[in-house]
C-alpha cells in the first residue's frame, strides 16, 4: 500500500507547489514534536533537516528527515517505544525517513562531530552547547567523500534532482579545496551533476573515472590505496600493510573514523551487535598503525572517543522508519 502511494505521489508531485508541500511536512514535524513532548516533557525538541529546508525539496518525493533532542539521557527502551510510534505514524505518512536522536550524552561526542555535519543541524547549537570553531581541510574532504558515498545511487539515477542539494554542499566546502591536487573532487562533482546530459562515450569515460575515484561494493576496478585511506572500514579489509601517515592524510583518516563514531551515537538502533564493537577495534588498530607515532595527539583523542563509545552501550542500527 505504501509503495503504491509513493509511486502515485511522485507523479502528482510536479503539480504541488513547493511551499504548500513544505508547510505540510512541517505540520507533520510539529505533530511528531507533540509526541516527543508527551513522552519526555516540554523541553524535548523535534525539527526537520536536510532537503525539506532547501531548494532541493520535492513534495511527496523527498523524505522528511528528523532530529530529536531530549535534555536528559534516553534509555534504550524509551527510544524503542518512540520509534514504534513513528512506525505506526508512517503508515499514514510514508515519506518519514531517517531519525537522529541527541540527548545529554551527545555532548561527550562533540569531539567526533564533523563541522559541516553540525552546520546542517543549526538547531543543535544551543541544546548541545556547541562552541564556535573553524573547520579544517580534512573535515571538508571527509564530508565531501562521505556525503558522495551516501548519495551515490541517487546521484547516478536522479542527478538533476540532486543539483540544488549539491550546490549547497559545494558552496559550504569549496574554499577548502583550492590547491588540493590529490583528488579532482570538484571535477567529479561537476560531471556527476551533468550525468543526465552527456553522450554515451562520455558516460563510459565518467564511469571508468569514478570507478577509480569513489568506493562502492559493485565496482570491480582496483582502487588506489590512497582513496581507501578515507574509508577505514574498507581500507582495513583490503590492505594488510598500513602505510604510515602524517599531516593531511592522518587528519583525514582521523576525521573519517570520527564520522563513524558520531553516526553511531546519533543513529541509535534497537539491538546492539558485537560486529560494531569489532569494527571500532579495527579502526583503532588501523589508526595505531597509521599515525599513532606521527600524530600522537590525534591518536589519543580518537582512542578516548572510541573507548567512550564502547563503554556507553550505544546502539548502532540506522533508524529509518519503514
Amino acid at each position: 500500500m505504501r509503495s503504491i502511494l509513493r509511486k502515485i505521489s511522485s507523479w502528482i508531485s510536479a503539480f504541488i507547489p513547493q511551499s504548500a508541500g513544505r508547510a505540510f511536512y512541517l505540520h507533520i514535524t510539529r505533530n511528531i514534536q507533540k509526541k516527543a513532548k508527551k513522552k519526555w516533557g516540554d523541553k524535548a525538541l523535534v525539527w526537520a533537516r536536510n532537503s525539506v529546508l532547501t531548494a532541493a525539496f520535492k513534495p511527496f518525493v523527498s523524505e522528511l528527515e528528523l532530529s530529536v533532542f531530549v535534555p536528559q539521557k534516553i534509555t534504550t527502551e524509551e527510544w524503542a517505544d518512540f520509534l514504534e510510534e513513528l512506525k505506526r505514524f508512517s503508515l499514514y505518512f510514508p515519506w518519514l525517513g531517517q531519525v537522529k536522536v541527541y540527548d545529554s550524552s551527545s555532548r561527550s561526542y562533540l569531539e567526533s562531530a564533523n563541522f559541516f555535519t553540525l552546520q546542517l543541524e543549526p538547531s543543535l547549537k544551543d541544546p548541545l552547547l556547541i562552541s564556535e570553531r573553524k573547520p579544517v581541510k580534512a573535515e571538508a574532504l571527509v564530508f565531501l567523500m562521505k556525503t558522495l558515498e551516501r548519495d551515490w545511487q541517487q546521484l547516478i539515477s536522479h542527478p538533476l534532482l540532486r543539483v540544488n542539494k549539491w550546490q549547497v554542499h559545494w558552496q559550504a566546502i569549496s574554499e577548502h579545496f583550492e590547491g588540493f591536487k590529490d583528488f579532482e573532487m570538484k571535477e567529479v562533482f561537476n560531471r556527476i551533476l551533468h550525468f543526465a546530459s552527456i553522450t554515451v562515450e562520455e558516460r563510459k569515460s565518467l564511469i571508468q573515472y569514478l570507478n577509480n575515484t569513489l568506493p562502492g561494493k559493485e565496482l570491480d576496478i582496483e582502487l588506489t590505496p590512497a582513496i581507501w585511506r578515507f574509508f577505514p572500514s574498507r581500507f582495513s579489509a583490503r590492505y594488510n600493510e598500513v602505510p604510515e601517515m602524517k599531516g593531511l592524510e592522518a587528519e583525514c583518516l582521523y576525521h573519517s573514523i570520527c564520522w563513524e563514531i558520531w553516526e553511531v551515537q546519533c543513529l541509535r538502533g534497537l539491538d546492539s551487535t558485537t560486529g560494531q564493537s569489532e569494527k571500532f577495534e579495527q579502526f583503532l588498530k588501523l589508526a595505531e598503525k597509521s599515525f599513532a607515532l606521527t600524530e600522537k595527539e590525534l591518536f589519543l583523542k580518537l582512542q578516548k572517543q572510541i573507548q567512550l563509545l564502547q563503554s556507553s552501550g550505544s546502539l548502532v542500527q540506522e533508524n529509518k522508519v519503514s
